[in-house]
């Protein structure tokens, strides 16, 4: 029987999480000053979806083309959103391929639209 339940469930963790969108902005400065170059300072990806990220044993970690951004955290309390954190936005590239993986499971894999610096919000 619990065998039969954990089969059940298993596919429920490695199936990509529905409706999910991305969008990427500046993060607001103390001082209100903007930053000189369109590759200063940090930028934040908010990936929203339409159901939970789920909690794994496998962080999730967001690649844009060889950027391999780590450091996020849950923006709101029913992990819907996570918020990944580019410290160092020149190593982003314009037209670069952007996705989502559990570590390196490719069936958690998530692709979204190619990066843009035209899409990042101030």
């Amino acid at each position: 029987m619990t065998r039969r339940i954990l089969l059940s469930i298993l596919p429920l963790f490695a199936r990509p999480v529905k409706g999910a969108k991305l969008s990427a902005r500046r993060p607001k400065r103390e001082d209100g000053r903007r930053a000189e170059t369109e590759n200063a300072g940090p930028i934040l990806f908010e990936l929203t979806a339409e159901e939970r990220w789920p909690i794994r044993g496998l962080d999730p970690v967001l690649h844009v083309g060889g950027a391999v951004i780590e450091s996020y955290r849950f923006g709101n309390a029913e992990n819907t959103m996570l918020i990944f954190t580019c410290y160092d936005a020149g190593q982003l590239q314009e037209g670069a391929a952007v996705f989502l993986r559990y570590g390196q499971d490719e069936s958690s894999r998530i692709d979204f639209p190619n990066f843009a610096w035209s899409t990042v919000k101030e």
